[in-house]
């Protein structure tokens, strides 16, 4: 809670004088950012791959009737019975 409240003033003061205030490290709170960034590069990456899985889906069903393509339960049934883990 504190590292949101220092992220979200850091444009009126200084991080590492926050951190003092606040009584938490600015070691920490850098540790903090660096993870969180991890964690959002993470999940773009794995919203990518499972995008080109998708769309593997629908490439490969293009040559089904129109009341056979698949919609998003068909989709997401093929993706969860797929060999490889997401």
């Amino acid at each position: 809670m504190k590292y949101a409240w220092i992220e979200n003033n850091k444009l009126l003061w200084l991080a590492c004088l926050q951190c003092r205030v606040l009584g938490v490290s600015a070691s920490g709170y850098r540790q903090h950012r660096a993870r969180r960034t991890k964690i959002i590069t993470r999940r773009h990456l794995s919203e990518t791959a499972l995008l080109v899985e998708i769309r593997a889906v629908h490439t490969s069903s293009s040559k089904l009737p129109p009341e056979l393509l698949p919609g998003c339960r068909r989709t997401a049934l093929q993706l969860v019975n797929a060999t490889e883990p997401y």
